[in-house]
């Protein structure tokens, strides 16, 4: 009589499992970013989307990964129903999903490849399989940030880990770098329960396999973990207020007023609001010998280039009540074509200096391919009745004798503007953002980490500015120094340092990304040739 075998009675089939841990793994994702920031489950989510795709080939891993992937950006940005409903969102979450589906199948493909020749790598076996599974994901993160369209920049790994140690890895080499830490330690992690679960049962029991009877192997084995650990540990980061840098003093305004693509305010309204609260703050004794003020992206509904009234209430906000430069986020127009501006009205030039976004969203600001998607959401796309004009340059203001840089809301999530900033010598840069069309979300805290991250990786304070929150001071370590609440009328006042001074991520900027980019395609393309040949054999063999 056969003995019964409890496990084997219980164990579940893998088009069943593999699917539901990936499910759950993407699942979890969202809880991790903030508001909630439960960051930990950042690490928990990669061990089950990875966990799903072990032993299995490509277009298995593809399939399990399209459904860890939808889930994995589904939960990260449900914030972007509150813009058109819901089918926006998960047309997002599907083809975001394809992508990640693609990532996870070259993870597949890799790790079986791996593990076919894994008796040659002796001790540095786990240690090299780490190291190229995490820089597969970033790589994956990066074709996610740039395609298509130029790509979505949220849902990186680095993202909920601001205001952790792990967060300093940016220094080093900008938000990549931070996601290969966090993909280090997770998938370090996976790779000790999946030997202790081989062990178990091989042994009997759940320990740590002894390879060849020596500790070398374990040792070998959290080497990229603890560098990933270490370096951020022993990683300090000035935050410019030592008195070896010029502090410039600076304030942002949030006006909490209803700015959205599509709310219908009183003509001026919007304007009227930051102005109002530059009015409460020109009368702050501490608001004396302001070197610039900032208000947000959209700021003035009413273009003050070609609006002479819109025109003069700025005027009189920079000149008379604040004296002091003004950056001013509106909607301006040559012609036909909209762009969506920032404007610096300086006391003591007669011309307005102008940014206009060099990235404007796709689906928000602009339609790309209209006809072709008009053809398929008629009504959706028919919302969005006149697309925003792309600038062509950098966002580099002259304000007295140093630069300012200037991103516009998403842009802070894209890494090639922020460097543009700083290789034309931006000083310090703002971040004015408008986050009015998506309520009371979590996108608004959801920026800030960006923006925070993107202080530690250019090693610039920011001025985060946005129309109903959050609105912040950030030092060039990532520290916050002062903080208006979402949804509450304000400004935030105060001194931040002014740098020259290259860190190393924008020294050696995109180091990370060329080197998963790189290390990434060598490793499939010797997989697929493997495969290939392995094929041809067997196609041979049956012929004879």
């Amino acid at each position: 009589m056969a003995k019964f075998d409890p496990v084997q009675a219980w164990r579940l089939p893998g088009w069943f499992w593999r699917p539901s841990v990936a499910l759950l793994g993407g699942l979890i994702a969202g809880p991790a970013l903030p508001r909630a920031g439960i960051w930990p489950l950042i690490f928990v989510s990669v061990v089950l989307l990875i966990w799903s795709v072990r032993k299995v080939g490509f277009w298995a891993g593809f399939g399990i990964g399209f459904i860890g992937g939808a889930a994995f950006y589904a939960s990260q940005s449900v914030w972007m129903s509150a813009y058109l409903g819901p089918e926006p969102w998960l047309a997002l979450a599907v083809l975001e999903g394809i992508i990640f589906g693609f990532g996870m199948g070259a993870f597949a493909l890799i790790w079986r490849n791996h593990d076919a020749n894994a008796s040659r790598l002796g001790i540095w076996d786990k240690p090299l399989l780490i190291t190229a599974l995490s820089l597969a994901w970033v790589a994956r993160e990066w074709l996610s940030g740039h395609l298509p369209y130029g790509g979505y920049q949220w849902s990186r790994l680095g993202q909920p880990v601001v205001g952790t140690v792990f967060e300093r890895w940016a220094f080093w080499g900008g938000i990549s770098a931070v996601s290969l830490a966090v993909a280090v330690l997770a998938i370090t992690a996976f790779v000790i329960i999946d030997s202790m679960l081989a062990s178990a049962k091989s042994q009997g029991q759940p320990r740590l396999p002894n390879w060849r009877r020596s500790k070398a192997p374990t040792i070998a084995l959290m080497i990229p973990a603890l560098i990933a650990l270490l370096v951020p540990l022993f990683t300090v980061i000035p935050n410019g207020q030592n008195g070896q840098s010029r502090l410039v003093k600076v304030a942002a305004v949030q006006g909490n007023a209803n700015a959205g693509l599509f709310a219908n305010p009183i003509p001026g309204s919007i304007l009227a609001k930051h102005a109002r609260e530059s009015n409460l703050l020109s009368k702050d004794p501490n608001a004396k010998n302001l070197d610039f003020v900032v208000w947000p992206e959209n700021a003035s509904d009413q273009d003050p280039l070609t609006n002479p009234m819109a025109a003069l209430q700025i005027y009189r906000v920079s000149n008379q009540l604040l004296k002091a430069p003004l950056f001013v986020g509106a909607v301006t127009w040559k012609g036909d074509l909209a762009f969506n501006s920032v404007l610096l009205f300086d006391p003591k030039k007669s011309k307005v200096a102008v940014y206009n976004k060099r990235r404007p969203v796709p689906f928000a600001e602009y339609v790309p391919d209209r006809p072709f998607w008009y053809s398929l959401a008629p009504d959706l796309i028919g919302l969005i009745n006149h697309g925003f004009t792309a600038g062509n340059k950098a966002g580099i203001f002259k304000v007295a004798n140093y630069k300012v840089g200037s991103l516009i809301c998403f842009e802070i999530g894209i890494d090639d503007l922020s460097h543009d900033l700083v290789t034309n010598g931006a000083q310090i840069i703002l971040s004015q953002a408008n986050n009015s069309d998506f309520g009371h979300t979590d996108e608004t805290f959801q920026q800030e980490s960006l923006a925070r991250l993107q202080a530690l990786a250019t090693g610039r304070s920011m001025v985060h500015v946005s129309t109903v929150g959050v609105t912040e001071l950030i030092l060039p370590n990532g520290q916050i120094t002062q903080k208006i609440p979402a949804f509450e009328p304000g400004y935030v006042l105060g001194r931040l340092p002014l740098s020259n001074d290259l860190t190393p991520a924008m020294r050696f900027y995109g180091w990370v990304d060329g080197l998963a980019l790189s290390i990434t395609g060598l490793l499939l393309t010797f997989s697929i040739t493997l495969r290939a040949a392995e094929a041809l054999r067997k196609f041979r063999f049956r012929r004879a």
